[in-house]
């Protein structure tokens, strides 16, 4: 039952507040959420979803970003814009285990590329992110996702 509140709580968010909304797909797959902040160049970032390793686990993660960091030329008017931020995540985990149905927190720590379509207003990302899980047992995932939002 938490599971589909907080699946609820995502959406209605989501859909009032956010600038941008989207899926990701990697190691943890689901939606995606971006709001931008009034400071130049600042957002946050939110993702729900469902990781599908051997923890099989509901996974929610917020991370405070700094925007275009670098940019990267492919073409003259093409631009990929380099972001880099810091947040936490919770974890459900629903596996079999000593750690069944306990919450897992932790810091992450994302890096990834963002490439901005103008006509229709849509954005392609790619990250990689380090988490570190502090509760219930220390350890250590580097996480890796595609997704592209629609941006409002």
């Amino acid at each position: 039952m938490k599971k589909y509140v907080l699946i609820l709580v995502f959406f209605i968010t989501s859909s009032v507040f956010a600038d941008e909304v989207g899926v990701i797909l990697g190691s943890t797959t689901g939606l995606s959420a971006k709001f931008n902040l009034p400071t130049q160049n600042r957002a946050i970032d939110m993702g729900l979803g469902y990781k599908m390793n051997s923890t099989s686990s509901l996974s929610l993660h917020a991370d405070y970003l700094f925007e275009n960091a670098r940019f990267i030329r492919v073409k003259t008017a093409d631009v990929f814009a380099m972001y880099y931020g810091l947040g936490a995540r919770f974890i459900n985990i629903n596996s079999d285990g000593v750690n069944k149905g306990k919450t897992s927190f932790g810091p992450r720590a994302p890096l990834g590329l963002e490439y901005k379509i103008n006509n229709p207003d849509i954005s392609f990302f790619g990250e990689v992110a380090i988490a570190v899980d502090l509760i219930p047992e220390s350890l250590v995932e580097v996480q890796a996702g595609i997704g592209v939002r629609l941006r409002f």
